[in-house]
């Protein structure tokens, strides 16, 4: 049952990077998208780039386009992808240990994740009217507010990027908390296998 949910999972994230990848590489390609079966591909691929549209500009040579939001949809899934892989695991674990301390890594590394991918959308000067950048931002403003009024941050005022230096700490904690929860998760659960009686 495991392997099938995997195996499932796996080949949905696939044909979402394949479908988006074609996308891709029919806009690239110098000819007419406004007509056919091109345009017709090329309307119900934009279903999975949605949330990413617009968040930075095209660069267009000519009638070849290089869709910078699908490149970014691409990542994305790719990433999710190995996530929900990675997390898939505890399924299989039947020791506690392991299962309590896969399921905090996965949270760990979720948060982390988070706090990169504003960073990198600060930095990058990531426009608000992308779907999926206003998510980002709703979803860590709660913790990055109370800390950004302790820290200032660095404006680039040639291309409007920012280096969020509260976001920048934050990351770097949470990091550091991760390791030493992993770290106590195995001496705790180590130190319950050396008390257990022998049976």
């Amino acid at each position: 049952m495991f392997n099938k949910i995997k195996q499932a999972l796996v080949i949905i994230f696939i044909v979402l990077i394949v479908l988006v990848s074609t996308r891709v590489l029919i806009l690239y390609l110098p000819m007419d998208h406004t007509t056919g079966i091109i345009k017709t591909w090329l309307d119900f691929t934009s279903l999975f780039i949605k949330p990413w549209e617009g968040i930075y500009p095209d660069i267009e040579k000519g009638k070849s386009i290089l869709e910078i939001s699908s490149l970014v949809a691409i990542l994305f899934y790719a990433t999710t992808g190995f996530i929900f892989q990675r997390s898939l695991r505890v399924v299989k674990y039947k020791k506690f240990q392991k299962v309590f301390a896969s399921i905090v890594d996965t949270l760990f590394k979720l948060v982390e994740l988070e706090f990169a991918t504003r960073f990198l959308l600060k930095l990058s000067s990531a426009s608000h009217n992308s779907i999926f950048v206003r998510i980002i931002y709703t979803l860590s403003n709660f913790i990055h507010r109370p800390s950004s009024e302790f820290l200032g941050d660095l404006k680039f005022e040639d291309f409007g990027g920012v280096i969020e230096l509260s976001t920048l700490i934050l990351l770097i904690i949470v990091f550091i908390l991760d390791v030493i929860a992993q770290r106590s998760i195995r001496i705790l659960f180590g130190e319950v296998e050396k008390n257990k009686p022998d049976e």
